[in-house]
């Protein structure tokens, strides 16, 4: 079964498969599903969602933030109004807050 993801907007991506030149195996995710498709995420890999909604696959990451922590933040966060919605990423040792420009509505 191959891998398909949706993101937070609702758009599909699929894992593909390719080769490079020397014959080692590539992965990319992309919106269409023709072509050669993955059946699994490879090993020490994750899928990556970013702030603008593109899907990617990376190396993963230490947690040198604990998941306790991140949860402190998120609960703080989601206290004030007019954070609501906001999305919190956690890399290394740095904590990053996305905000949505709202100065339109």
């Amino acid at each position: 079964m191959s891998i398909k993801y949706t993101n937070r907007i609702d758009q599909k991506y699929y894992l593909h498969v390719g080769e490079t030149k020397t014959g080692k195996p590539t992965y990319y995710f992309s919106m269409n599903a023709g072509g050669p498709l993955g059946e699994s995420v490879p090993r020490g890999f994750e899928i990556y969602e970013n702030p603008n909604g593109q899907v990617f696959l990376r190396k993963i990451l230490p947690k040198l933030i604990s998941d306790d922590e991140l949860g402190v933040v998120k609960k703080e966060l989601g206290r004030i109004s007019r954070l609501k919605g906001c999305r919190v990423e956690r890399k290394l040792r740095v904590l990053t807050v996305y905000v949505a420009d709202r100065r339109g509505t």
